[in-house]
């Protein structure tokens, strides 16, 4: 089916240079005079948004106390096992106590507040719903804790929502757009891959190093290597500041084109 739509295609583009490569074995030569050509995700050219809220004001004011803010987007879908149930991506770590371990690691600092970001909320219940693996999380957690978690409510668009993540010290994800609305606001972000689409993507931001993948990690491989992650994030974020503007001014410039 998609060597079909592709062999009909004017244009053809990627948003990683692994996918340009994989068109071309996919056709094998039957593109016709089409060369696909790269484009970052359109995500990283998103608007952030402020919405004048109290969950706003409350987390610009505890920017403003110096508190540092961890933001972390858990996946329904991956919360929930899949959609079988059955750990149908393959993972070797198990995804939902590992994310309440996340929680608890930053929670734990005096100076530190976690924020929930979800990224995916149909408008039924359902395996796929970041917001009720979010709650489900937070009713796990510790009094003591409870008080340091901040559960975006879900009332955001993509601008809104992409602006609270930008607020962020740093930024933990396994929605993959999640963590694109941190790192194209120069916040570094840790991928929390279940499929090879993220090293492509973080790749295209110059760090390709900050995935961790949870079909060849297990949990304290992942815990430590986000950990490490955080402690190194003022390198990424200087890299992501000298990057950002190119990749930005990339997918900018192929609207320019039509």
């Amino acid at each position: 089916m998609a060597r079909n739509i592709l062999s009909r295609a004017t244009k053809v583009f990627s948003r990683d240079t692994e996918s340009l490569e994989e068109i071309k074995r996919l056709m094998n030569g039957r593109l016709r005079p089409v060369e696909p050509q790269f484009c970052p995700d359109v995500a990283f050219a998103l608007d952030a948004v402020r919405q004048d809220g109290e969950q706003t004001r409350r987390i610009e004011q505890l920017k403003a106390e110096k508190y540092r803010i961890v933001g972390l987007n858990i996946s329904g879908l991956l919360y929930n096992g899949g959609h079988t149930g059955k750990n149908e991506f393959g993972l070797r770590c198990d995804y939902k106590p590992l994310v309440k371990k996340i929680v608890s690691m930053f929670a734990g600092g005096e100076d530190c507040r976690v924020l929930l970001a979800p990224h995916v909320i149909p408008r039924d219940s359902g395996v796929e719903n970041d917001l009720e693996a979010c709650w489900e999380v937070w009713r796990t957690l510790s009094p003591a804790e409870q008080g340091k978690v901040i559960v975006l409510d879900g009332k955001y668009d993509q601008g809104e929502v992409k602006y609270l993540i930008g607020l962020c010290d740093f930024f933990v994800g396994a929605r993959m757009h999640s963590t694109i609305a941190a790192l194209s606001q120069c916040v570094p972000a840790a991928g929390m891959a279940y499929s090879k689409k993220f090293a492509g993507v973080f790749q295209t931001a110059g760090v390709e190093e900050y995935v961790a993948d949870m079909r060849q990690m297990d949990d304290s491989q992942i815990l430590d290597r986000i950990n490490e992650l955080y402690e190194a994030k003022e390198s990424a974020r200087r890299q992501l500041r000298k990057i950002m503007p190119r990749v930005q001014e990339k997918v900018l410039s192929l609207f320019n084109d039509f």
